[in-house]
């Protein structure tokens, strides 16, 4: 579907999939632009280009794209944002953002998009089944500290 410009791009470390403090500030403000409205919510995954290492829990480019489109979508889903809303898909490595020699520039391609798309959760639900999307959100869990 069509991408609305609203959403944000949200870095990694590279080849982790977990969400920074600063990811997790981002998801609450995008959380707070796209509540109560009803188009669905793409998260894109995005990697280096760069081997994994050998000790990587992830398989490939791939594997390691979708976990982070997975925690942005766990995250959002636990401020309140419904999963039905949300679709996600992966790039890996093959849509840099960043291209060249500058190491600075290249770990930005560890990145996840979220925006919105100009399709709606109704546009796929039985008439039966079509609800407006949640208008509130909840606060974000605790976050351990070590």
């Amino acid at each position: 579907g069509d991408q609305i410009v609203m959403g944000g791009v949200l870095y990694f470390s590279e080849g982790s999939a977990e969400l920074t403090a600063e990811a997790e500030r981002q998801l609450v403000s995008i959380a707070q632009q796209i509540v109560g409205k009803p188009q669905k919510i793409e998260i894109r995954g995005h990697t280096t280009n760069r081997p994994l290492p050998s000790d990587s829990p992830y398989r490939d480019h791939w594997d390691l794209a979708f976990a982070r489109c997975r925690a942005t979508l766990d995250y959002l889903a636990g401020l309140g944002l419904e999963p039905r809303r949300m679709r996600l898909t992966s790039a890996a490595n093959y849509e840099p953002m960043h291209t060249g020699a500058d190491p600075t520039e290249l770990a930005k391609n560890s990145r996840v998009e979220v925006f919105l798309l100009g399709e709606t959760v109704d546009d796929y639900a039985r008439p039966d089944q079509a609800q407006s999307p949640t208008n509130s959100l909840s606060p974000p869990a605790a976050r351990a500290t070590p």
